[in-house]
C-alpha cells in the first residue's frame, strides 16, 4: 500500500484502506476501484491523499506451505541476527517477525525473477 496525493490518482487506482470523512462517515470502502466521479468526491470532501494498492499488493499471494518452505531456507540468515533463538516472549516475536519479513521477500524476489 502506498499513500499518494489525490492529484496522482488516475482511473483504475484500488484503493487500499476505508476513506473516511471528518466525522467518520465512510466515504469510499477499501477494494474500490477509482473513477471520476469518486475522485471528483473524494477532492469535494477535502481528502488530500489516498492509501492505493502498490505493484506488491497486487501480487499473488503465497500459500502458508510456500511461506514455511521459505521460512526453513531464511532461518540461518535470520538467526544469524540473534545470539541463538530467543526465549523471551518479545524477544521471540521479534525473531519470528523477522523471519515471516526474510521469507516473504525470498518468494517475492524468486517470482519476480
Amino acid at each position: 500500500m502506498k499513500h499518494i496525493p489525490i492529484e496522482e490518482t488516475v482511473q483504475g487506482m484500488i484503493l487500499a484502506g476505508d476513506i473516511l470523512s471528518t466525522t467518520g462517515q465512510l466515504l469510499v470502502a477499501k477494494g474500490t476501484a477509482l473513477n471520476g466521479s469518486v475522485i471528483k468526491s473524494l477532492i469535494r470532501h477535502g481528502i488530500n491523499r489516498i492509501p492505493v494498492q502498490s505493484e506488491e499488493d497486487k501480487m499473488e499471494p503465497f500459500s502458508e506451505d510456500e511461506i514455511l518452505k521459505a521460512e526453513e531456507i531464511c532461518r540461518e540468515r535470520v538467526l544469524g541476527r540473534f545470539y541463538e533463538i530467543p526465549s523471551d516472549p518479545m524477544m521471540k516475536v521479534l525473531y519470528e517477525t523477522a523471519l515471516r519479513i526474510e521469507a516473504m521477500e525470498y518468494l517475492r524476489c524468486r517470482k519476480k525473477g
